[in-house]
């Protein structure tokens, strides 16, 4: 298996679907306000335990590669509010619940309208109630930032440290690129925006028989 998950096909299935996240964070990099700082990869390929083994469905692969990021972006001036339309019309995805005509709910949290509702009013809503968090959703991807000060306070965390291989691990690639860390963005920008591409499938190798 170790060969299969180091193989031409797999390296080039690993190089497309690097290339595709960083694609996405040099879209967000273009955003006026935003800095791009560094990336945490995390990329590992699972093969299927021994115990496991009583299960014969040909639809479970012997072998499986996933590829996973955080990138790490300062906010120019800390003023988040000033870089959502920017994130919008870079068109990265359509953020939060759409209605039928592809427009937001601004009351709906995970969007960028409530996002933007949520800073000018401070987290709450007219009658005083906490507002839910800002945080931009959307099928694979989030966005979300320091907020300090706020009802909802959020710190974005460094990243942890890289775990150890598993056993069951049959390939492992943990790193930042370019090193760097939250402290030092926090330092030099003084808000800092994380983007996560969540943990995505691109190489398996399926059961013979």
């Amino acid at each position: 298996m170790r060969g299969k998950a180091t193989s031409q096909q797999a390296e080039e299935r690993r190089a497309a679907a690097e290339a595709g996240i960083r694609a996405k964070i040099a879209r967000l990099g273009g955003v006026a306000g935003l800095e791009p700082v560094f990336t945490r990869f995390g990329d590992d390929c699972f093969a299927q335990r021994r115990d496991w083994l009583d299960d014969r469905s040909p639809a479970r692969p012997v072998l499986s590669c996933n590829m996973a990021a955080t990138a790490y972006f300062g906010v120019r001036g800390g003023d988040v509010a000033a870089v959502l339309p920017g994130i919008r019309n870079a068109g990265l995805t359509a953020w939060g619940p759409q209605d039928a005509d592809g427009q937001e709910d601004a009351y709906a949290a995970g969007t960028i309208r409530y996002a933007i509702k949520y800073l000018h009013d401070q987290g709450r809503f007219t009658d005083g109630r906490l507002m839910a968090s800002p945080a931009l959703k959307a099928p694979g991807l989030g966005i979300d930032w320091d907020r300090q000060g706020l009802p909802l306070v959020n710190v974005v965390e460094e990243p942890k440290p890289c775990d150890a291989q598993y056993a069951t691990e049959i390939y492992h690639r943990c790193e930042s690129d370019p090193k760097g860390s939250v402290a030092e963005a926090r330092a030099r920008y003084g808000t800092v925006l994380t983007l996560s591409v969540d943990a995505t499938g691109y190489f398996t190798v399926a059961r013979k028989g």
